[in-house]
């Protein structure tokens, strides 16, 4: 048997630079935001990531992109070739990959989660996961390959 290979999200290079920026700019406070892109065979594209403001009332341990964004971009992506297709958030001082919170708040199973780390206030390692099948609450990770 041909062992098939594990999906992968390609993120172009304006996109991963918003990412990075808006992890730094908010240490010590978790960063936020959208991810904008499509599917592509082998997993997905994220064209473009929107910083957004992190609207939970403790957000240096938890995140929550402000549902007025999430709804301007779903109206203004309605009927075109790209969909919002999940979001990122930075993790300061921590690691990037899914926190115990991250896994008590995950629900949607076909959201792309990209976590930065932000150590001391630096952009650090990047990484992506989806939830696994049934939306159990365990994350699987995604190949990220930066474009350049």
């Amino acid at each position: 048997m041909i062992a098939l290979p594990a999906p992968a999200v390609r993120i172009d290079p304006d996109a991963a630079s918003t990412i990075q920026r808006a992890a730094e700019r908010a240490y010590p406070n978790e960063a936020c935001g959208l991810l904008i892109g499509c599917s592509e065979e082998g997993g997905w594209r994220v064209t473009q990531a929107v910083a957004g403001a992190n609207v939970h009332s403790e957000p240096h341990h938890r995140f929550e992109v402000d549902p007025r964004l999430v709804f301007d971009w779903m109206r203004r992506l309605r009927g075109g070739p790209e969909v919002l297709i999940g979001h990122f958030h930075s993790h300061p001082d921590g690691l990037a990959e899914p926190s115990a919170i991250d896994r008590d708040s995950a629900y949607d199973e076909h959201a792309i989660w990209v976590i930065a780390a932000v150590p001391g206030g630096r952009f650090g390692a990047i990484r992506a996961f989806r939830l696994g099948e049934g939306g159990d609450s365990s994350f699987v990770e995604i190949a990220v390959k930066r474009e350049t």
